[in-house]
């Protein structure tokens, strides 16, 4: 509680000077904390009062306080959403990818089945050629041999006849 002085002039006494104190008790309110030389008014301010100024320094500085912790926990909280997101992103990406090894996987099996089958085929169309050509040499020495008997005969008939 702060004590403020005021002077007056009395009509009754042109000379006489009286002195009136009145308590407050808003000094603390004024940012007068601890502070008892703090000045009520100001010349470069046309004499306005600075105990208002202060209030209202006070009260925005309270404000901004507030609004630097919203806007810290805004930012922690966009923050956790940002590291969710990676997260998130970071899952797909590891199923996309998991996803494409598996089709790649399988691919390379396809491809491995059908070379295999390929292969496969291809023996099995050698080894008919090979049936084949050895038949088709087989014939052709039964009919070489058979033609070689016949001239025998014949060579055998004309030898005999002359």
């Amino acid at each position: 509680m702060s004590r403020q002085t005021y002077t007056t002039n009395s009509s009754k006494t042109s000379s006489a000077k009286t002195t009136r104190t009145k308590k407050t008790d808003n000094g603390d309110d004024l940012g007068l904390r601890g502070n008892k030389a703090a000045q009520i008014s100001s010349n470069r301010l046309s004499g306005a009062d600075l105990r208002a100024f202060r209030n209202s320094r006070g009260s925005l500085k309270q404000k901004l306080s507030g609004i630097q912790n919203t806007t810290s926990s805004l930012g922690r909280s966009l923050m956790e959403m940002v590291l969710l997101l990676r997260e998130e992103n970071e899952m797909k990406a590891e199923g996309r990818r998991v996803c494409e090894e598996q089709r790649r996987r399988d691919e390379l099996e396809a491809r491995e089945a059908r070379y295999q089958t390929e292969k496969i085929e291809a023996e099995e169309r050698r080894r008919q050629d090979k049936l084949e050509r050895e038949d088709r040499t087989r014939r052709d020495r039964e009919d070489a041999r058979a033609r070689m008997q016949e001239l025998a005969m014949l060579i055998g008939a004309l030898t005999k006849s002359t």
